[in-house]
């Protein structure tokens, strides 16, 4: 017997992701609920400069309540292709704007909870803003 999603229903819409539980018929027969967090996925770039450097951002994270240093990244939008969402997140948040970028790896981040995957880009070309 496989795991079977029995029901689904949406228990929080926001802005940028959801959360629903799904009632999923286990092999052994038991019904177990599972919280899932629903989004469009997300991008993550990995810019490095021509000497090697590479190149974080600040943002403030509320639920840390600070300003953190990380690699540009963000949310896609409904229907967005990961290469355009890759550029217009990296545009919004650096210095730097991206030219050229490989997928080079797909992933989640928390799959117990998080089952959208995050595109990872590797920049081949960056060129700083004037």
């Amino acid at each position: 017997m496989a795991f079977e999603t029995e029901g689904s229903k949406i228990i929080y819409q926001g802005r940028v992701f959801d959360v629903r539980q799904d009632q999923v018929r286990m092999p052994d027969g038991k019904l177990v609920r599972f919280d899932v967090v629903a989004h469009h996925g997300a991008v993550t770039i990995l810019p490095v400069d021509d000497e090697g450097q590479v190149w974080f951002v600040r943002q403030y994270r509320h639920p840390a309540k600070t300003v953190l240093l990380e690699l540009p990244a963000g949310v896609m939008e409904e229907g967005e292709a990961p290469e355009v969402s890759a550029g217009g997140k990296f545009g919004k948040r650096s210095v730097w704007r991206l030219e050229n970028c490989v997928a080079s790896a797909r992933f989640t981040w928390r799959p117990v909870i998080l089952p959208s995957l995050c595109t990872f880009f590797w920049p081949l070309t960056l060129l700083r803003r004037l």
